[in-house]
C-alpha cells in the first residue's frame, strides 16, 4: 500500500547482496491507478524480520516487520 492506503504491485526488481548482514531490493511498482514509481528497500539479514525503504524521490518512507518483531526505530532512510 502507498502512503494514501492504495494497493499496488511490484512490476520489476533487483535484489543485491551487499554483505552477510545487508541486502537491498530496488525496482518499480505500480499503484491501483496505474501510476508507476521506483523504490528501494534495505533488508536486515541479521534477523530476517525487518525492512526499511523509501519511494523515490524519497518522500514516502516504508518499513515492515514480521509478527512478534518490533517496528524498526527508523521507518525509512
Amino acid at each position: 500500500m502507498d502512503s494514501e492506503g492504495q494497493p499496488g504491485e511490484i512490476v520489476g526488481g533487483v535484489v543485491t547482496v551487499h554483505s552477510l548482514t545487508e541486502a537491498s531490493l530496488s525496482g518499480a511498482w505500480r499503484n491501483a491507478r496505474g501510476e508507476q514509481d521506483s523504490f528501494e528497500w534495505r533488508l536486515n539479514l541479521t534477523t530476517g524480520r525487518t525492512f526499511e525503504g523509501r519511494r523515490d524521490p524519497g518522500n514516502s518512507e516504508w518499513c515492515g516487520w514480521r509478527q512478534g518483531s518490533s517496528e524498526p526505530d527508523e521507518c525509512g532512510f
